[in-house]
């Protein structure tokens, strides 16, 4: 689908403003040449054309360098790289004031979203929409950043139905493409929905074969086998391409994201040498990058992996670790695979009287422990919920109490069951028979 009238009319508009305020055509040529590369996927030109430009011509024309540095901010947030758009953002502030461009001040708040998003960060990246969306100046960039609200309120967990999807991809920015499909698919997918999973996958595979957007394949045929993974079908990992109009921060991030989907792999096969060799690998490249929504699940399939060597508690501290991410960042897609951990920690539990000693030291009940039957019905009603993934915040909203009265409830549960954190409570209570 190309562009709408009104990003026509956008786009025609800003470029007559430039064209009153610059006495050369050249440095307007790559400016727009840049702009082009960006839309068109080719990140690695349009990366080198701003750069370019900035170098050559900044100090001529204080709109157009606003432009070129919000184009480059895109790009540099769309790598995941936030040591250098915390560098850029003061000069594009800076410039945006100066030649009081608001199309470009637009174009950098999308920015802003799109890094907290690569990075997995829900919660800042919703806070920061919430807050852009009263001061948006260009009614297309609004309807940008509206459609990546969207895509995070369906990460955050809420139900595809009650979501109101608009046309899917028509936005011409390829990093918006990719968190819309990425998001409405694991929505999708929650809520049982093939039919829509196909559509969306296909939709993807379409506009980014007819359009020429490489990075956009390589994301689609990503997308594709995680679901077939999640489908419980057959998955061919997708073979990353060397290609030129791809920059290597955006390849090294499909990279670690394939070999996430081979661990995952190897798990299901049994081959747990090779799940644990390849989520070492993981976790070695990623901790500096700050994917957190690649780290969550890559501490997940590390804690099934101790689970199977029976390690309990380096089982309970990767669940844990995850589990504070999760909380940090609001990524909900993982609560089932929460709750399937805790089932089997519960098992593990209770056939395994070697823990019983490693569990006394580290402050955890062993097999034999009855106490803690004496929770109270809102205490077990607060643990169930936690068992189910919510966080404090979502529980004190069910309950129509605070945040703090939830957090009280804990101290009081973690007291009961001798335990110093919430997985363990969970734990505990599941395999106490207080929980089922």
């Amino acid at each position: 689908m190309g562009p709408s009238f009104q990003q026509q009319h956008a786009g025609a508009t800003h470029l007559l403003k430039l064209l009153s305020r610059t006495d050369t055509h050249e440095e307007l040529l790559t400016l727009l040449g840049a702009t082009t590369a960006a839309l068109r996927d080719d990140v690695v030109r349009a990366e080198r054309l701003c750069r370019q430009w900035l170098q050559l011509h900044a100090r001529e024309n204080p709109m157009m360098k606003a432009s070129a540095l919000a184009c480059l901010a895109s790009i540099v947030a769309s790598q995941s790289n936030e040591a250098e758009f915390a560098a850029l953002r003061p000069l594009l502030d800076q410039a945006c004031a100066l030649a009081d461009q608001g199309f470009a001040r637009d174009w950098a708040k999308i920015a802003e979203v799109l890094l907290l998003l690569t990075q997995g960060q829900i919660i800042p990246a919703r806070n920061r929409i919430d807050a852009h969306l009263t001061d948006m100046v260009s009614p297309v960039a609004e309807e940008t950043l509206k459609r990546l609200r969207l895509a995070v309120l369906a990460e955050s967990g809420v139900p595809l139905a009650e979501l109101e999807w608009p046309l899917l991809f028509c936005d011409q920015i390829v990093d918006v493409q990719i968190h819309t499909a990425r998001a409405i698919l694991r929505a999708a997918r929650l809520a049982g929905d093939a039919d829509l999973c196909g559509k969306i996958l296909t939709e993807l595979n379409v506009k980014a074969v007819r359009d020429h957007m490489p990075r956009l394949q390589l994301m689609a045929d990503i997308l594709t086998a995680e679901h077939e993974m999640a489908s419980g079908r057959s998955v061919t990992i997708p073979n990353i391409p060397r290609n030129d109009a791809i920059t290597s921060a955006h390849l090294a991030i499909a990279d670690v994201e394939c070999m996430l989907l081979s661990a995952t792999r190897a798990l299901a096969d049994g081959k747990d040498h090779l799940a644990r060799q390849l989520t070492d690998r993981i976790l070695a490249r990623i901790r500096r990058a700050g994917w957190q929504h690649i780290i969550l699940k890559t501490l997940m399939l590390r804690s099934v992996l101790h689970l199977r060597k029976e390690a309990l508690q380096l089982s309970i501290r990767s669940a844990e670790e995850a589990s504070e991410i999760r909380d940090s960042t609001g990524l909900k897609e993982t609560a089932r695979e929460f709750r399937n951990i805790l089932e089997h920690i519960h098992a593990g539990w209770a056939v395994k009287a070697r823990f019983d000693r490693s569990a006394a030291q580290h402050h955890l009940p062993s097999s034999q422990h009855t106490e803690g039957s004496d929770l109270s019905r809102r205490q077990l009603h607060i643990l169930g919920l936690a068992r189910d993934g919510l966080t404090s915040a979502e529980i004190a909203n069910i309950l129509g109490i605070g945040e703090d009265g939830v957090k009280w409830h804990f101290r009081a549960i973690f007291k009961c069951l001798a335990v110093n954190r919430r997985t363990q409570a969970v734990a505990t209570a599941i395999q106490r028979g207080l929980l089922h």
